[in-house]
This record gives structure tokens, C-alpha cells and sequence, in this order.
């Protein structure tokens, strides 16, 4: 259980490390930090996706979770190919999307009260961070 949770918040750290390296403008190697920090978004919200996927596929009722998780990783995707602010909104209501979610498995005990705690930290973190490394890209 404590790997399990070890695992989801060590999950942010990629998040913070971009946005300390972007914040003191620190660029060991020539990057494009939004561009990782974009796509870095994009794999988690597949791999949560996923996540929801293989517990739906264990639940008689589950094809809603199922195409919700694919519509929400399709439309994360899109937002790389859309250079806008507005792009980086869309991934932040993915995240929650995902956690709305979440929510749901947890009231019908498909998952455990632990795991959607480490969850609720691990986005509401990653939603703080995305916002502020947008501000600060804004500037």
C-alpha cells in the first residue's frame, strides 16, 4: 500500500524538477521545457487512464469509465499539437476529468479510500505546479 502511494507522488517530481529548472532558467543541455512538460502531462494522463481501463474492465457496468479514459487521453494528446494557453487549460480539466473519476471508483468501492487520497495530493499538486510553470512561462 505505501509503494502504491510512494509510486503516485513520486509521480510530481518530473513536474517540479521542469518547473526549478525553468524558474531559475538553469538549461544544462538545450531543451525545450515546455515541450517536455507537455508531453510529460500527456503520458500521465494516459498512464491514469490506463489505470481506470483495467479497473473497468472489472466492472460488469465499466464501458462508460472505458470511453471516457480513451476520450480524455485523446483529447490530452491533441493539446500538444495546439500551442495555446488554452491548450494547457484543457490538460489541467483532463487531470481532474481523471480524478472526477477517481471519485467515482471510490464511492462504489472499486478502489480503496488510500489510493484515491494519494491521487487527490498527486493531482491537486500537479494542477498547482502546470499553473504556475504557465505563469511563469506567460511572463
Amino acid at each position: 500500500m505505501y509503494l502504491n502511494r510512494f509510486l503516485t507522488i513520486s509521480g510530481i517530481l518530473p513536474f517540479l524538477i521542469i518547473l526549478v529548472l525553468s524558474l531559475f532558467q538553469i538549461y544544462p543541455i538545450p531543451l525545450d521545457y515546455q515541450f517536455i512538460f507537455s508531453t510529460y502531462s500527456v503520458i500521465i494522463i494516459s498512464f491514469i487512464a490506463g489505470s481506470h481501463w483495467g479497473i473497468a474492465k472489472n466492472i460488469s457496468n465499466g464501458k462508460r469509465i472505458k470511453i471516457e479514459s480513451n476520450l480524455i487521453t485523446l483529447i490530452a494528446w491533441a493539446c500538444i499539437l495546439w500551442d495555446s494557453i488554452y491548450a494547457w487549460v484543457v490538460v489541467i480539466l483532463c487531470f481532474i476529468y481523471l480524478q472526477y473519476i477517481d471519485l467515482r471508483l471510490r464511492n462504489k468501492s472499486y478502489i480503496s479510500q488510500y489510493y484515491y487520497q494519494s491521487r487527490l495530493v498527486a493531482t491537486s499538486c500537479v494542477v498547482v505546479i502546470i499553473t504556475i510553470f504557465n505563469l511563469l512561462a506567460s511572463n
